[in-house]
């Protein structure tokens, strides 16, 4: 009878250890939306974001990853994609505003891929860190045919 108590006991405190430590993370400070998340291949993905006036004056880095997820980036801040996680590309944060754009290469093998991406701003202090909320967008076959 002592042994599942015994058992038990741990699998309880990872439990409760594990829902405190997600109670601590914030909810993301950076809205980021995209005006079409069903983008043909040759397009280009347009992302808008909308930030804090605090982060007016720093570098907002895109990161993709085809899975979501939670990478802890500091302060409470979670960054929501999960590895593997690839940099596409910065912007600068001006009147509380950034975007980003990137362009989907002509290759047929990447209809029906579903990216996720998200956005950082992350300068080691506590008010300059901050998380975007992810965007999905599926690659599709575009318009018209391919040569």
């Amino acid at each position: 009878m002592r042994q599942p108590v015994i058992i038990l006991i741990p699998a309880i405190l990872v439990l409760l250890t594990g829902n405190l430590l997600a109670a601590q993370y914030l909810p993301p400070d950076i809205t980021a939306t995209a005006a079409y998340t069903d983008i043909p291949i040759g397009q280009a993905v347009h992302i808008d974001y909308v930030t804090p006036r605090h982060h007016n004056g720093k570098i907002l880095y895109t990161l993709m990853s085809p899975f979501p997820g939670q990478i802890p980036i500091g302060f409470g801040y979670c960054l929501p994609l999960a590895h593997p996680v690839t940099l596409m590309g910065y912007s600068l944060v001006a009147a509380n505003k950034a975007s980003f754009h990137f362009s989907v290469p002509m290759d047929p093998g990447l209809v029906g891929a579903k990216i996720l991406f998200a956005a950082m701003v992350c300068d080691g202090t506590p008010i300059g860190t901050g998380a975007s909320n992810n965007v999905l967008c599926t690659i599709r076959q575009e318009d018209w045919p391919l040569p």
